[in-house]
Order: C-alpha cells, then sequence, then structure tokens
C-alpha cells in the first residue's frame, strides 16, 4: 500500500470549480455501479484532479479508466512534494524522506521504495488509495445498454428514441404509465458523459 498520515495532517482543501451545464437537463443525471441505478445531482464539480458526482450523500470520483484516474493520483502527490514541501512532510514522515536520500528502502505504507520518484509511481497502479477514501476499491461502471462510446453522447439515434418514450410517457394522462428505467438511465448517463466529456469507465467512492 502507498500509505500516508492523512489522520495526522491537514491538506488544504481544493477549490471548487463548477462545470458548465446545460440550461434545462430533460433526466436526471444517472450511472449504474455495482448493479445499482444512482440517480445523480445535476451538478459535476472538479474536486481533486477528477470530476466529482453525488446523489445527496454519496460522492463518487470518476475517470476514463484507471491508468488515467493513476495519473492525476500521482500528479496530486508530486505538485504537493514541489509546492507544499512541509505538508508533504507531515503526509510521508520526515523519516521517509531520510532513508530515501540515503538510497534505502521506506515508505509511509506498507511497499518499501527508494525514492520519491518510485512512490510517486507506485500511484499509477493504485489509484483508488488516493481517491475512494471510503473503503479503497475500484468501482467498474457499467455503461447502458444502446449506448454506443465511440458516438457523440446524446445525439446518438438510441439516446434521442430514448428521450421520445420518456417525453411520451411524462405527457400521458395515464397513472400508470411511466418512464422505463433503462430509457431513463440511457439519457441519464449520455447527459453525464456530455457533462463530464469523456464517457466513465471507473468510479471511486470518496464518502
Amino acid at each position: 500500500m502507498v500509505g500516508t498520515r492523512r489522520d495526522r495532517c491537514t491538506v488544504p482543501s481544493a477549490p471548487e470549480a463548477h462545470m458548465p451545464t446545460p440550461l434545462s437537463i430533460p433526466v436526471t443525471l444517472a450511472i449504474r455501479l455495482d448493479g445499482e441505478i444512482i440517480d445523480l445531482n445535476s451538478d459535476v464539480r472538479v474536486w481533486g484532479s477528477l470530476p466529482m458526482v453525488r446523489d445527496g450523500r454519496r460522492e463518487w470520483y470518476l475517470a476514463e479508466s484507471s491508468e488515467a484516474a493513476g495519473e492525476k493520483a500521482r500528479e496530486y502527490w508530486a505538485d504537493m512534494a514541489a509546492n507544499d514541501p512541509k505538508e508533504f512532510v507531515c503526509m510521508v514522515g520526515e523519516q521517509t524522506l531520510i532513508q530515501w536520500g540515503m538510497g534505502h528502502r521506506a515508505g509511509p505504507g506498507t511497499t518499501q521504495v527508494k525514492s520519491l520518484n518510485e512512490w510517486l509511481d507506485l500511484h499509477l497502479n493504485t489509484p483508488e488509495e488516493h481517491f475512494a477514501s471510503y473503503d479503497s476499491s475500484e468501482i467498474d461502471v457499467m455503461i447502458p445498454e444502446g449506448f454506443d462510446v465511440d458516438q457523440d453522447y446524446t445525439a446518438q439515434e438510441s439516446v434521442r428514441e430514448a428521450q421520445v418514450r420518456i417525453d411520451a410517457a411524462n405527457a400521458s394522462e395515464l397513472d400508470d404509465v411511466a418512464p422505463e428505467p433503462d430509457d431513463l438511465l440511457l439519457v441519464g448517463f449520455a447527459q453525464l458523459c456530455e457533462e463530464l466529456g469523456f464517457v466513465p469507465a471507473v468510479a471511486y467512492r470518496h464518502n
């Protein structure tokens, strides 16, 4: 494990930035994680190098791939080491840095390496240790049936057809007529991809 002293140090919060959203979103943003269809809030936040989504109480970081998340995790710690050395010393430990300077194996976690660069590289393969503070797990995002990752997110025919069915159900005066969950997921996921600017492949639960 990479290991840092998050419980003993105060990490400055990154400034919150809101990505632009459409003037109206006809269907709630949605994603399927671990078999659960999750309706998300309509805002996507950039927080801690990756975009974050939430359903009111739970929060997840999203990434295009595990490799992309690993690069972001490495960048985070490399930036701290270069620009906030006091905080970095607090997080990894002074003795660890001394041992690295002497070329000895050391580390704040269970994995021992011989240098700062080797320790930074550990994050490339374990982004969940940085982003998934809830359970240190990486979750595969399930792509909705009918969604083509290689086409425009909201313009593809399957998404437009699902939206037509949703509109028809919402316009019905019959009490027992409601949009199909699969249609809501398909359109909601397409809207989410539009907000993100990419198709998420992995998620990391933050809280």
